[in-house]
């Protein structure tokens, strides 16, 4: 296997700068870079990550190094380079995180997680800021029991829907969460989709005809344990069809996108099939959610699938993470043509944990991974230090 290995400082490594003129005639200064962005105190994470319209990049993820107690919702803005502009907290009494970010039409930023400062159990939470990240307003949504969002997307009306998953609502002990807001964040509908067993939804997408597109696990339905679990839905968030993609052990989708085709491209791991232990899953569905193929991509030990995305060439590249090569966990980089078949694959870290939980092809054809990293703090008391962790890459994943 021709396996490229990188491993970048844990602070600033500038590796090339270019000047790209984009579509709309825009310039923007790329790099090639990895970092830790935002405060570097004790324990913060990166779960999202977005390219800017100025060339920049949001990250959205947890912080415990405020004085606002507790955990709190992150967000990091970083200039071109991975040099961090700001970084904002966001929560109450309780524990806030956030999963996932988008920029919004008009350059701000919307970000989706959980809350337990309402009523203690834990809420669908919806953050929307301007593009310094300031507040404009927040709504949590759900019931008595544990809800949480794990994706959120900004829809052609300006809009919002969220999936995640609810104790509260629903057949079974979990069911997967759709809620569909307007542009100020009021509910419009909510719908939840399982059986009598569990059942997440990890990532939404709205489709090309408005309706939506869920990914994430089941356990009602499909041939194993868990299985990755893809639902379609009308613009009214009716379901149209539901599909699953597994065998006999486990899977889970994490990333769901449409492709240009019309179809689908989902990642995650699977424990069925590959190498051993857990492999990146990779699965191509057409237009009605059946499968055309699958892939899996990792080496004997454990090796997880965080996102996914079509690139410009219509192959398609994946973030997450690795235990299977390099020293300890590290961030893993795969990039295919259209069938699925690898063109190259990349790790990223060095002795420390390092995990890609995030990927957005960049406007100069690159891509930028958001994640975590976790070191020592050195010393006779060295603890754990956990850090947002930004990599830039050339096309080539560099």
């Amino acid at each position: 296997m021709n396996l490229h290995i990188n491993r970048p400082l844990a602070t600033l490594t500038l590796c090339a700068l270019s000047v790209l003129i984009s579509p709309d005639n825009t310039s923007f200064a790329q790099a090639s870079f990895s970092t830790t962005a935002g405060q570097t105190d004790f324990y913060n994470r990166g779960n999202s990550v977005r390219q800017t319209p100025d060339g920049g990049y949001i990250v959205a993820g947890r912080t415990v190094s405020f004085a606002g107690g507790g955990v709190q919702a992150y967000l990091v803005k970083t200039d071109a380079v991975g040099k961090t502009l700001w970084a904002k907290d966001y929560g109450d009494r309780g524990s806030e995180e956030a999963f996932s970010v988008q920029v919004t039409h008009d350059g701000g930023f919307v970000f989706t997680g959980y809350s337990n400062s309402i009523n203690g159990k834990g809420d669908v939470y919806l953050v929307r800021t301007n593009a310094a990240g300031d507040t404009l307003w927040t709504r949590t949504y759900g019931g008595q029991g544990i809800d949480g969002g794990n994706s959120v997307a900004e829809t052609k009306d300006h809009g919002f829907v969220i999936a995640g998953e609810t104790y509260s609502y629903g057949h079974g002990t979990i069911n997967a969460y759709l809620i569909r807001t307007n542009e100020k964040g009021d509910t419009l509908w909510t719908h939840v989709f399982g059986g009598n067993g569990i059942e997440q939804g990890n990532s939404v997408q709205e489709t090309t005809d408005g309706g939506f597109i869920i990914t994430g696990r089941t356990n009602s339905f499909g041939a194993g344990d868990y299985d990755v679990y893809l639902i379609r839905t009308d613009a009214a968030g009716k379901k149209l069809w539901m599909q699953t993609f597994g065998g006999t052990g486990s899977e889970e989708g994490r990333s769901v996108q449409q492709t240009k085709d019309g179809g689908f491209i989902i990642t995650g791991y699977t424990m069925s099939y590959g190498q051993g232990g857990a492999d990146v899953f990779l699965v191509r569905a057409d237009k009605n959610g059946n499968q055309l193929w699958t892939r899996t991509y990792g080496g004997a030990t454990d090796d997880f699938g965080k996102a996914a995305e079509e690139t410009h060439d219509g192959g398609f590249v994946i973030s997450g993470y690795t235990n299977s090569f390099g020293k300890g966990v590290q961030a893993y980089l795969i990039r295919t043509d259209k069938d699925g078949n690898k063109v190259w694959e990349y790790t990223y870290g060095d002795e420390s944990d390092d995990f890609g939980n995030s990927v957005d092809q960049t406007n100069d054809g690159g891509f930028i991974i958001g994640g975590s990293t976790v070191r020592s703090s050195g010393g006779d008391t060295a603890e754990k230090v956990k850090n947002v962790y930004l990599i830039k890459t050339d096309a080539s994943g560099k």
